[in-house]
């Protein structure tokens, strides 16, 4: 009996990716299954608060371009790339690059030509507008999840994403009743998958992503991820991650870009805005949930970081998405 209780306390302290899932409230939208892409360019302007556009190839090639890179990606079969912060970005097929003509996508239709040989979903993450600050503070501009990256002798990760993109396609193509709670739950598994092997990336940038790639950093992560309510301290922290209080400070901005402190606030923000639309519960308990003793304190970190006061983003229940 003792050891199980040691063990339960010892596995307490959730993955970082699952801790993160606590947090985010990420829901889906499929806005476009591409199937006849032939020689064009699809361009999508920039996504508001809480949305982030995702394109996963299933068949095929195309050339990814953002307003943030000047670099220009070739994704394949298999590949995905995720947009956190909404940026403005476009999409051309390879066949006979040549003779592109333009056109646009929208949120529920492409232009596109006939004999294509790309197959192409493009859909959306979306999250509280109260939560978008994570993902922009947190996240690179961009993510990419290559089939390179996860590929092993049994191909479970390419499998897994691939099969999520198939079962997310024949919601949109075929969904009956229950369609959108589906493709909530396949949007929220593939948003976990590319947070799995966005860190597999050769070049990941600075944010969450990047700390997660750092094995020696990760207890840290972990530890703030899935339980922020918890007063962490610097030297509590530098001591999960056996290093000295100045080179953990030192490390972790240069890898995040940002203090633990300020990623913990914006951990804790996230976490309550789920919990004061989620639950009942007063706000001078969420508040002290997520580690603040002041509800005024609370108060104002909150509107300071979301926009909103705590009671007005309750109130916000008929549009909780959009705000």
């Amino acid at each position: 009996m003792l050891s199980m209780l040691v063990q339960s306390e010892a596995t307490e302290v959730c993955d970082w990716v699952e801790g993160l899932l606590r947090i985010l409230d990420v829901r889906g939208r499929v806005d476009a299954r591409i199937n006849q892409l032939a020689p064009c360019t699809a361009r999508v302007p920039a996504a508001g608060n809480g949305m982030l556009p995702y394109h996963a190839v299933l068949s095929g090639s195309i050339i990814v371009s953002d307003s943030c890179s000047r670099d220009q990606i070739v994704l394949g079969e298999g590949d995905m790339v995720l947009f956190p912060h909404g940026t403005p970005h476009q999409i051309r097929s390879l066949v006979n690059e040549h003779s592109m003509a333009d056109s646009s996508i929208t949120t529920a239709s492409v232009a596109c030509f006939p004999n294509s040989k790309v197959d192409l979903l493009s859909g959306r993450f979306i999250l509280p507008a109260a939560q978008d600050s994570i993902v922009r503070r947190c996240m690179p501009h961009r993510i990419f999840i290559t089939a390179s990256t996860h590929l092993s002798s049994a191909s479970p990760g390419r499998s897994d994403v691939a099969r999520l993109v198939e079962l997310l396609c024949a919601e949109a193509d075929h969904g009956e009743v229950g369609k959108q709670p589906l493709v909530d739950a396949y949007s929220k598994a593939l948003f976990t998958l590319a947070m799995r092997y966005g860190t597999r990336n050769d070049a990941t940038p600075l944010g969450l992503l990047a700390l997660a790639a750092v094995p020696r950093l990760v207890p840290a992560l972990n530890a703030l991820v899935s339980e922020p309510g918890t007063p962490w301290t610097l030297p509590m922290l530098a001591s999960r991650c056996n290093m000295s209080r100045a080179t953990f400070i030192r490390r972790f901005r240069t890898t995040v870009g940002r203090s633990a402190n300020e990623l913990l606030v914006d951990l804790r923000m996230g976490l309550a805005a789920r919990r004061i639309m989620a639950s009942a519960d007063s706000l001078s308990a969420i508040a002290e949930s997520v580690g603040y003793r002041s509800e005024a304190a609370f108060n104002r970190a909150f509107k300071g970081h979301t926009g909103f006061t705590p009671s007005a983003w309750r109130r916000a229940t008929d549009a909780p998405w959009t705000m």
